[in-house]
């Protein structure tokens, strides 16, 4: 059977008391028999570009451990589009993480339309 951790965070953040390392989720995961572990951008934002850097740089060293999906904030509006679409084609991130609470906007939202649509082109999913 394969175990697989729905969402973890690496990077830092406002509201952890450390930064979260690949290494220390790494272990975390073999010591509690996980085999594959989603990881995102930690929240808050509200830009998370150099933080998706990071879980692209991760997810190269443990490819067979982590799955990047790519934290956006469907605000940015199409700059944000376009760097989410290269980070699935070009980065090869699996999906998109989105946070309604932390940016202030709800699941039907006419911002998250767009985001949806790309998604759907891209035949990847969407984590709220």
């Amino acid at each position: 059977m394969v175990v697989i951790d729905a969402l973890a965070y690496v990077g830092e953040s406002v509201y952890l008391k450390k930064k979260l390392t690949a290494d220390d989720l790494i272990k975390r995961m073999d010591s509690n028999d996980i085999d594959v572990t989603v990881i995102t951008a930690p929240p808050p934002g509200p830009d998370y570009q150099e933080a998706n850097k990071l879980v692209y740089e991760v997810t190269k060293k443990y490819p067979d451990r982590l799955l990047g999906f790519y934290k956006m904030n469907p605000w940015y509006g199409k700059a944000e589009l376009e760097r989410a679409e290269a980070a699935v084609k070009d980065w090869g991130f699996k999906g998109f993480k989105l946070d309604p609470k932390d940016e202030a906007y709800f699941v039907g939202a006419p911002v998250v339309a767009a985001v949806m649509d790309l998604a759907g082109k891209l035949k990847v999913p969407v984590f709220f």
